[in-house]
């Protein structure tokens, strides 16, 4: 009987950490090396992949403000996102966003490659800085599925 429960465990186990790995959203910034001379703007995408039965997002992006300097974002690629999902203070873009449970009951799924919005930055200054998704700074990185579960956000660094 011990054999049959460790195998019945081991495969709940693989089972459950399968579903962790295939819960995961990925972001990146293209391009994710800019360059452009001071004076010029930038434009960033923020693009995501398993993208997929997403209630709600909360996360900060971050950029070194006395090299850049925040002009506006478009293209946004969730239903019902605007300008007053966003907030923009020195050196951060903090971004929230619910689903409409009217539209989307079961949340939102994007294709993979999907941009999420369009940054556009002023390059007040020579160097090579970086735009990030930050795990250390407010908000919290916060993505929620349609089961109510987070979700975890694999961010890669660029841009």
């Amino acid at each position: 009987m011990k054999p049959i429960t460790s195998t019945y465990l081991l495969v709940l186990g693989l089972f459950l950490l399968s579903f962790q790995v295939m819960s995961q959203v990925t972001t990146s910034f293209t391009p994710s090396a800019p360059s452009a001379p001071i004076g010029s703007n930038i434009d960033l995408e923020l693009k995501v992949s398993n993208f997929t039965n997403i209630l709600s997002i909360q996360f900060p992006i971050t950029f070194q403000n006395s090299v850049l300097q925040f002009v506006s974002a478009d293209m946004f690629g969730l239903p019902g996102f605007v300008n007053s999902n966003y907030n923009v203070t020195p050196g951060k873009i903090a971004v929230s966003w619910f689903a409409d449970l009217g539209a989307n009951p079961n949340g939102v799924t994007l294709p993979a490659g999907t941009t999420l919005m369009r940054l556009r930055f002023k390059v007040l200054a020579n160097g090579t800085v970086p735009v990030n998704i930050s795990g250390n700074t407010a908000p919290v990185i916060e993505l929620v599925n349609n089961n109510g579960n987070p979700v975890t956000l694999n961010y890669q660094t660029g841009g």
